[in-house]
């Protein structure tokens, strides 16, 4: 009988732990509407753009091409997704599980830089 107690109270225990776990559980949609997560999400961004360098020309790769985005009025900037993966992983996955808040994150980021080239 001792035995099954302890069956028993352990179940209930690890039950509690998934329920804790579960209560405290956020959607990243949800994360995302904090402005301090989405300041986190654009330093990453930022980092991630500034540290891509182009090996051939000395220059960084993806600065270079937000400056051309707003000096010849181009429309797109496209980034390789294989980058991101290598330089930030969890900015990649973020970007598949929200792609249009994510991808709106991006967008203010490429803003913000552009006003300080």
């Amino acid at each position: 009988n001792l035995l099954v107690k302890k069956k028993k109270s352990k179940r209930v225990f690890e039950k509690k732990e998934n329920d804790d776990l579960k209560s405290n559980f956020v959607s990243i949609f949800k994360w995302l509407r904090n402005n301090e997560n989405r300041n986190l999400i654009k330093h990453r961004f930022f980092c991630f753009l500034f540290g891509i360098n182009d090996e051939k020309f000395g220059t960084n790769f993806y600065i270079e091409k937000i400056k051309n985005l707003f000096s010849y009025n181009e429309k797109s900037l496209i980034i390789s997704f294989l980058h991101l993966v290598i330089g930030d992983p969890l900015l990649a996955i973020w970007l598949i599980d929200e792609p249009e808040e994510i991808l709106s994150i991006f967008q203010e980021s490429c803003y913000e830089i552009s006003k300080d080239i």
